[in-house]
């Protein structure tokens, strides 16, 4: 085909453009109640192994199991006892504030 003689194709639609979907105005959005933090008695138990007694984290989830609070993989201990440092540490920047 030479390029003099290109041909138009008039029964093809428009090009449609892609719009995404409005988000919410923000009046309908839930909006997330703060909840008050407390600390368990797993909590506690978890920081006095860890910090007082200093056991490691194998000996940790078998007390665990043995104290009959569950079985925790090592992991979730660790992720708890993470959160648990950083919510403190949290908590008494605020008392200091």
């Amino acid at each position: 085909m030479d390029i003099g003689q290109m041909t138009t194709y008039h029964h093809l639609p428009p090009m449609v453009t892609y719009q995404p979907p409005s988000l919410p105005s923000t009046t309908t959005r839930k909006q997330r109640k703060k909840k008050y933090w407390t600390i368990t008695k797993d909590d506690i138990l978890l920081l006095n192994l860890k910090e007082k007694e200093g056991l490691a984290w194998k000996t940790i989830a078998q007390r665990f199991l043995e104290l009959n609070r569950g079985m925790f993989r090592i992991p979730t201990l660790q992720m708890r006892y993470k959160h648990l440092k950083d919510r403190v540490l949290v908590e008494n920047v605020k008392d200091v504030c």
